[in-house]
């Protein structure tokens, strides 16, 4: 209850506590099922519906608010933030082909610690940027300051609209594409990201090239490799020059 409340204002202390208990059922469980849980709360209760209802109840509650009590957490965990650099991986999950999570996670020792997320009922993975532009501005208000912010994403976000929406965010941004990308160079004009030649074994970067004949955003660069490992070929657009 100490640790959980230091930072963020609760409106009832009640809701602080069964967050904790059902804190406690997901460490022993290690899967997210209230009836689990039941057995790790200790409570006045003595029918399990009960539990279980209280439980439902506080998941359903419209006065919780999880981005407004998350974010003081965040912005303290990164208040002492040492490296000049923070990197974002930004993808999407689906739940049984009906719900897609949006998720943006600093990645920080080998992990992914999530910063910000939503989630909305859609049926792809594929999201346009008005569904979470306002997700990338909440999350740029947690960041630390004078860090340079690098968004990394998978293929699902490769469009031209990001990248513009990153920058004016002053972030940095590497997003994978596929194949078939059309790109523009400055000496040999439009061809397929997969034309570029690279070699088994080679990495290459290429400056400044153009995505999109229609809506088209320059001043990005291309990084290709081709994977000796397992034969797989990278492609992956950059607003950086290294």
């Amino acid at each position: 209850m100490k640790f959980a409340g230091q930072y963020s204002q609760w409106s009832d202390l009640r809701h602080l506590g069964v967050m904790c208990w059902m804190m406690v059922g997901l460490i022993v469980e290690g899967k997210v099922n209230l009836t689990k849980w039941i057995d790790h709360v200790c409570t006045k209760a003595q029918i399990a519906q009960s539990t279980q209802l209280r439980l439902s109840r506080w998941v359903n509650n419209p006065r919780i608010n999880p981005a407004k009590l998350y974010s003081p957490v965040v912005k303290a965990s990164f208040a002492n933030w040492k490296d000049s650099e923070i990197y974002l991986s930004f993808d999407t999950s689906m739940l049984w082909d009906k719900y897609c999570i949006i998720r943006i996670c600093v990645v920080h020792l080998g992990r992914a610690i999530p910063v910000g997320w939503r989630v909305l009922k859609h049926k792809s993975s594929s999201v346009k940027i008005d569904t979470y532009q306002d997700l990338l501005k909440r999350v740029s208000r947690l960041l630390p300051v004078d860090v340079k912010v690098i968004l990394l994403a998978d293929r699902g976000f490769a469009n031209a609209e990001l990248v513009r929406y990153v920058r004016k965010l002053g972030w940095h941004c590497r997003i994978r594409i596929k194949g078939n990308f059309w790109l523009r160079h400055p000496r040999q004009g439009w061809q397929r990201v997969s034309q570029f030649p690279v070699a088994i074994g080679e990495a290459k970067l290429i400056h400044n090239v153009q995505i999109h004949k229609c809506n088209s955003l320059t001043d990005v660069h291309l990084a290709i490799a081709w994977e000796s490992t397992n034969g797989e070929h990278w492609y992956i657009i950059s607003t950086l020059t290294y």
